[in-house]
Order: C-alpha cells, then structure tokens, then sequence
C-alpha cells in the first residue's frame, strides 16, 4: 500500500509540472533527445543512447529486402550498425505531447558508410520520468528509393499547378472547378455579404458557368507557404480581372485525391493614392 501511494505521489507530481510547463517548451526538450539520439547513432556511441532510452525500450527496423518484409527487433548495440549517417528530416517533425507522454514522427532521408542516400520514416514514443525524457519505443522504417518523399519545392509547385488549374477551370466554365474546394469549404466574396459555403457558392456562380465563361483571373504573382509537416498551405495571390487588380488569399489540405481548397477570399486592391476617391465613391453623403 504504501509504494502504491509514493508511486501515486510521483506520477502527480509530474503531472503538475508538466502542466505547468510551456507545450513548446516540452517540445523543444522533446525534440532535443530525439536528435541527440540520432546523432548518438551516427557515432555509434552505444553508452550515450542508453542513457536516451529506458531499460527494456522496444527498438525496431522495419524495411524491404528482396521482396519481403522484414522486422527487427534491435538492441541499443545495434542502433550504430544502421548505417544511417548524417540523418536529416525533410520536415519539422510532428510532436504531440499528453501530460508525461510524447509522440514524434517524421520523414527523414540519410546516407550510409558507401555514400549510398536511404530514406524512411522514424516513429518515437517518450516518457518523462521526472527528471528528463526518456525514449520507450522506436520504429525506423526504409524505403526502396527516396521518390517517396516529395521536396517542399515540388510541393509548392504542385500547388501552384492546382490552382492554374482552377483558375483555368472558371475560365471556360467547366464546372469541376468546384471539385477543388473541401467539401467544408468557404468562399470570401468582394462584397461583405458574400461569406459563402461550398453549396452558397455554386447558388451564385453556377449560372454564370452555364454561359460559357464564368470569368477568366490571371495570376500576375503568388506566394505560397507550407505547413511544418507539409499537409496544410496558405497563399496569397495578385491577379488581373475584370474588376481590375485583386489579391485572393487561402488556405489549402492536402487530402487523399490531391490538395483541396479550405477556405478562398477575393477582395479587390486599392492603391493607397486612390483612397481618398474610393471613401467619396461609398460614403457619398460624408
């Protein structure tokens, strides 16, 4: 009864501090462990990993060899023989933190003895004890070739594509341009009324895609930024249209068949030289 009791003591107090801790405090010490470990392995440094892992932690390799499946289970001795130097993360890892408990997962790519470029994915399960964080499971996976992981260039470049596309789409009224937004999508319209969900939107615009030509924007510039882990995006664009320069601004998913739109607003620019005209032109009696 009375280690039931100092045990119940210590997981409370553990919890009470990491309550009181800053999540991204926590993941920073989180993530520090995690790349101290991978560097550990580089160097072969077995008596430095032990200290990273808790006794009886499950290690494991997963990875294709001849057409077959093989898993391993691996001790701390072995962590060095991977052959992974000089691992790198193609994206900030994704780190999820509960009270004592942490996950980390991410893509990574690295190079073995002979030079030879691998990839994979790397799963990581922490607990802290108190003083630090300690790691309880690894799973490290590897690919056949690294054309699994997309670069973020090619990323943003497949997005600029989609919305070329969707764009283009308008242009000659053809209406799978609504096949690009989620299906909980909002669409900002340049009126302050025109705050749109997917089926509002295609109320109002499909009549003007049975002419022919629901309207034709041209990009003149875009910026597009990705998400850590590179499954959301936000963007801004300049375009030229019918009611002269307007910027539109969204945010995108990336989802099971491609990147979808979650939310689109359009609004048109006004030179900062033209305000004055512009207040005369809506509040005429002031």
């Amino acid at each position: 009864m009375r280690h039931i009791i100092l045990i119940m003591a210590l997981l409370s107090s553990i919890f009470v501090w990491s309550q009181g801790m800053p999540d991204t405090y926590q993941k920073k010490e989180v993530l520090a462990v995690v790349h101290d470990f991978n560097k550990s392995m580089g160097r072969n440094d077995s008596v430095h990993l032990t200290n990273l892992v808790l006794p009886g932690a499950q290690l494991r390799n997963i990875r294709y060899y001849q057409g077959n499946l093989i898993s391993e289970s691996l001790k701390i001795s072995d962590l060095g023989k991977m052959g992974q130097v000089n691992k790198v993360y193609d994206f900030v890892p994704m780190v999820d933190i509960r009270t004592v408990f942490a996950t980390v997962f991410t893509y990574f790519s690295t190079t073995d003895e002979r030079g030879r470029k691998a990839c994979g994915t790397d799963y990581f399960q922490l607990v802290f004890n108190g003083r630090q964080w300690k790691i309880s499971d690894y799973t490290s996976t590897i690919f056949n070739n690294c054309h699994s992981i997309e670069p973020r260039s090619v990323v943003i470049d497949l997005i600029s594509s989609t919305l070329n596309e969707w764009h283009g789409l308008a242009a000659v009224g053809d209406t799978t341009y609504f096949d690009h937004f989620d299906s909980g999508s909002f669409y900002l319209g340049t009126d302050a009324k025109e705050i749109w969900t997917l089926q509002q939107f295609k109320d109002f615009a499909l009549p003007y895609f049975r002419r022919g030509s629901a309207w034709n924007f041209k990009t003149k510039s875009r910026n597009i930024h990705l998400a850590d882990y590179a499954n959301f995006a936000w963007f801004d664009e300049n375009l030229d249209t019918w009611m002269g320069l307007c910027r539109g601004t969204g945010v995108m998913e990336k989802q099971a068949d491609g990147w979808k739109i979650k939310h689109y607003s359009l609004t048109i620019l006004i030179p900062n030289s033209k305000i004055n005209d512009y207040l005369k032109l809506i509040n005429p009696n002031k």
